[in-house]
């Protein structure tokens, strides 16, 4: 399985503007990356009356049960006035050993 590293993936998940119902492309960034390391993957599309559809990605590893599922959603609220902010929210850094 291939390894990577969680703080250049958190990163890069939030750098992605995914301000429900748009995924801004982060389902298939992270679906890329799932099926580097060995993931069977699928887009999934749920939708509700009067709203817009809304994205949920489904992954499993090994054919065998029990299998692991993470159940998640990687889209946020919005963040409001970005000058309320002390740092843009889409633009992750490190400050004093910790991301932000």
């Amino acid at each position: 399985m291939k390894m990577f590293n969680e703080i250049s993936l958190a990163k890069d998940l939030i750098r992605f503007k995914s301000i429900t119902p748009n995924d801004a492309g982060i389902m298939k960034f992270l679906e890329r990356k799932l099926k580097k390391m060995g993931f069977k993957t699928r887009i999934l599309e749920f939708k509700e009356k009067n709203s817009k559809p809304v994205k949920n990605l489904y992954a499993k590893i090994g054919q065998r049960s029990p299998n692991f599922c993470f159940a998640g959603h990687l889209d946020v609220v919005p963040p409001g006035n970005l000058s309320d902010w002390s740092t843009d929210p889409f633009k992750p850094i490190i400050k004093k050993g910790n991301l932000i």
